[in-house]
C-alpha cells in the first residue's frame, strides 16, 4: 500500500503510465492545472477504470513552482496525519528531491522516493524484490550445498574396538584423551597471549579508525559529551547502514533536538567511512 502524489503538469499523461498496474489499495493523487491541457476522451475512460483510489486535486493559478508548493504542503499534511508510511513523488522536477532529503533527517519511520512515472516506479521497485530475490536464492542455495556434504564414513568394528580399549585406559589412568589436552591448551595460549580465536575475530564488527574518531571529536567538541557517549557515536557510525538509520539512532540515544544536531556534525565523517567501506 503506497501513496503517490502526481505533478501532471509536470510529467504529462506520461506519467501516470502504468496506474492500472496498481492495487486497490494504492492511492494516487493527481495535482494538475491550466497548463496540464485537455484530455482526450478513451485516456479519461481508461483512467476512470483504475483499480487504485485516484483523486484530482487542481490549481487554479499559474505561477512558477505554484503547483509543487501545493503538492508539498499535502504530503506534509499526510505525513503529519501518520496515515501511511510509503510515498512517491511523480515528476521528472529535482526540486523535490530537497523535500524528501528533508524528511528523510527526520526521526518519522516514512519512505518517500521521487520516479517520472508510476511504470518506472513499479518497474524499479519489481527490479529490487528480483534483487533481493537472488540474493536469497544464493543464501539458501549455499546452506543447500553445505548440507549435501558426503558423510564421513562409519567406523569399522575394528575401528570401534580399538577406539573403546584406548579410553578404557585413559580412564583409569586417570589421563584425558590427546585431543582434548591439545583444545584446552590451546584455549590456555590463547589466553595468556591476549589473542582471539579465529571464530571472535570473525563475529566482531570492524572499529572506528582513529583518523575518523579525531574528526568526529572535533566535529562535536562543543556538544560537551561524556566518553561513553563518543563511543556510542563511534559504534552506530559503523553499525548504521545508511544515513537515516544512524539519525534515528541518534535521536533516540540523546533525545531528538541534540541528536539531530550530532547527525548533521558528524554527516560529513559518517559518509567518508561508508565511501571508503563500501561493504561495512
Amino acid at each position: 500500500m503506497a501513496t503517490y502524489l502526481v505533478d501532471l503538469e509536470n510529467t504529462g499523461l506520461a506519467g501516470l503510465s502504468g496506474l492500472d498496474e496498481l492495487s486497490p489499495k494504492d492511492r494516487v493523487i493527481v495535482f494538475y492545472g491550466t497548463r496540464t491541457g485537455s484530455i482526450a476522451f478513451d485516456k479519461h475512460v481508461e483512467l476512470t477504470k483504475a483499480k487504485a483510489d485516484v483523486t484530482y486535486t487542481k490549481t487554479e493559478r499559474v505561477a512558477k513552482n505554484y503547483l509543487d508548493f501545493q503538492l508539498v504542503t499535502y504530503l506534509g499534511y499526510l505525513i503529519g496525519s501518520g496515515q501511511e508510511r510509503v510515498y512517491y513523488i511523480i515528476s521528472k522536477d529535482k526540486g523535490y528531491d530537497s523535500c524528501i532529503e528533508f524528511w528523510r533527517k527526520t526521526n518519522k519511520q516514512i519512505a518517500i522516493t521521487r520516479c517520472e512515472s508510476l511504470q518506472k516506479q513499479k518497474a524499479a521497485a519489481q527490479q529490487a524484490a528480483q534483487s533481493d530475490a537472488g540474493k536469497g536464492a544464493q543464501a539458501a542455495g549455499g546452506e543447500h550445498a553445505d548440507t549435501q556434504k558426503t558423510p564421513a564414513p562409519e567406523p569399522t568394528q575394528e575401528d570401534q574396538s580399538v577406539s573403546g580399549s584406548r579410553q578404557s585406559k585413559q580412564k583409569a589412568s586417570g589421563k584425558a584423551p590427546s585431543d582434548a589436552k591439545a583444545s584446552v591448551k590451546e584455549v590456555s595460549d590463547q589466553k595468556a597471549s591476549g589473542k582471539k580465536s579465529p571464530d571472535q575475530k570473525n563475529s566482531e564488527k570492524p572499529s572506528l579508525p582513529e583518523s575518523m574518531r579525531k574528526k568526529i571529536r572535533k566535529a562535536v567538541k562543543e556538544e560537551g559529551l561524556e566518553g561513553g557517549s563518543y563511543k556510542f557515536i563511534y559504534d552506530y557510525v559503523v553499525k548504521s547502514s545508511d544515513k537515516q538509520k544512524l539519525n534515528i539512532a541518534l535521536v533516540k540515544h540523546f533525545q531528538q533536538e541534540k541528536g539531530n544536531r550530532l547527525y548533521k556534525e558528524i554527516l560529513d565523517v559518517f559518509a567518508e567511512y561508508h565511501k571508503q567501506n563500501p561493504g561495512a
